[in-house]
């Protein structure tokens, strides 16, 4: 396996995580906690924020 296929399945599996995260989020009424522009912040999901998102991703699959 060459390094462009390896990054390229690195980058769809964590795009996948990142929807697991999101799709938990909003199960468990919980924010996502991320880094922008380096502060911690804390983001509310909605379900359309996880449907945005699974659409965004769907070259992942």
């Amino acid at each position: 396996m060459d390094d462009k296929t390896l990054r390229e399945m690195i980058d769809k599996a964590m795009k996948r995580a990142a929807l697991r995260a999101r799709e938990k989020a909003l199960q468990t009424n919980t924010p996502i906690v991320i880094e922008v522009d380096g502060k911690v912040q804390a983001l509310p999901v909605t379900a359309k924020d996880v449907e945005q998102y699974r659409e965004s991703i769907k070259d992942a699959f």
